[in-house]
């Protein structure tokens, strides 16, 4: 009999076996060496799971993807695996959490156990690991499989984060640069037309797409270098408030913010932090950007901190997330939109912050308060993770 559970689920039964158990079932399954070898005979990393989605036994694959041995596997569910950030957040664990309401290899477990049919589902899972938060994109497949008698599901994954990457390159990056791009083609054809006045003013304009490009490729640049940690930030004293200032001012004639407002709270105290004021201007940038896309005209976006033990920077807008967005909101390749998506600013600012900057990036989204996004940075980042 499985352990049982009293604790609330959100999504999946939240029962399970011991590990004892699930080894006896490990045993069982060696008697058929058919699906030992059907398993090792996968092209993927696949894994026979139980109907409590515990892993029973897994090919050398899945083994190696994880950086485990296949023992280790043994009565572990897909999320605990893979160390999905939600996996514990209720007793029960993997399947029983709010996110795994969202989460593909959930639902595709969920219907291949409750109908016994085959389902192919794109996963995104946002990781904890040693060296800082991480983004993994699967493509699973579950299929029903019975041995001896007994109900199983095969689960095979293809890991297809440089695929989904490239998507993201190509749907958000070059789709922005390229605007930019376009818009200063624009102005220069037209320049040899205008008048001294005219000239003068568009100059300003100009400057200012320039430097929408340059940032761009910058952002780009570094969070390819971050997801690689190879990204050397370089810390220095810095001011809270004339950075934020110089952030809000920098976005206040953004296109973005057109037809919207920007206020910035006067801080307790001008607070000095160690930190890197460009990784840090971009992650209060990317905010702050969100923030506004997400505001409806005649709408505000407020920026204000606060300091205890620790520097707070809080971005809020009074725009509440859809649960859909709430629970994906961190996701690198999670899209709000068909064809674009601000998942990945939100992903990049809680990569640099948390991997790079040794702080925390959290948010809340409620119809009472908005939605608040607070950076949570230390007076002196530990030396160990100095550029």
């Amino acid at each position: 009999m499985p352990h049982r559970q009293t604790q609330t689920t959100h999504f999946d039964i939240p029962e399970r076996l011991t590990r004892e158990m699930v080894a006896a079932e490990r045993d069982a399954v060696a008697t058929q060496p058919l699906v030992a070898l059907m398993l090792d005979g996968f092209p993927e990393p696949a894994m026979l799971v139980n109907r409590y989605r515990q892993v029973v036994v897994a090919n050398d694959k899945a083994a190696a993807l994880l950086g485990c041995t296949r023992d280790a596997l043994v009565g572990q569910r897909i999320g605990e695996a893979f160390s999905c950030e939600h996996a514990f957040e209720q007793p029960a664990g993997c399947g029983t959490t709010e996110a795994c309401v969202m989460c593909g290899a959930a639902r595709a477990l969920y219907r291949t156990v409750r109908d016994r049919v085959p389902v192919r589902n794109e996963c995104r899972i946002s990781r904890v690991t040693p060296e800082g938060p991480d983004a993994l994109d699967l493509r699973v497949w579950t299929t029903p499989l019975d041995v001896g008698g007994v109900p199983y599901t095969i689960v095979a994954v293809r890991d297809t984060t440089d695929e989904q990457r490239r998507k993201v390159l190509e749907r958000l990056f070059f789709h922005d640069v390229l605007n930019a791009a376009g818009s200063l083609q624009g102005l220069m054809e037209i320049w040899t037309d205008l008048g001294p006045e005219e000239a003068a003013e568009m100059s300003a304009r100009a400057a200012q797409i320039a430097g929408q490009v340059v940032e761009e490729i910058q952002a780009q640049r570094d969070l390819t270098a971050a997801e690689r940690g190879e990204l050397a930030p370089r810390r220095e004293p810095v001011r809270t408030a004339a950075l934020a200032t110089s952030i809000v001012d920098a976005y206040t004639h953004h296109p973005v913010a057109r037809d919207r407002s920007i206020l910035l709270r006067p801080c307790a105290t001008d607070h000095e932090v160690t930190t890197d004021p460009v990784l840090f201007r971009r992650v209060l940038g990317n905010l702050l950007k969100n923030g506004l896309e997400a505001s409806s005209p005649g709408e505000r976006v407020t920026i204000w901190c606060d300091h205890g033990e620790r520097l707070r920077i809080h971005v809020h807008n009074p725009a509440v997330m859809p649960d859909m967005v709430r629970l994906q909101v961190f996701q690198r390749s999670f899209s709000t939109k068909p064809g674009r998506g601000r998942g990945v600013g939100t992903y990049s600012a809680r990569l640099l912050v948390e991997k790079y900057l040794c702080g925390t990036l959290t948010f809340v989204s409620a119809p009472e308060t908005g939605t608040i996004f607070t950076i949570d940075l230390p007076d002196d980042p530990p030396a160990i993770l100095q550029g």
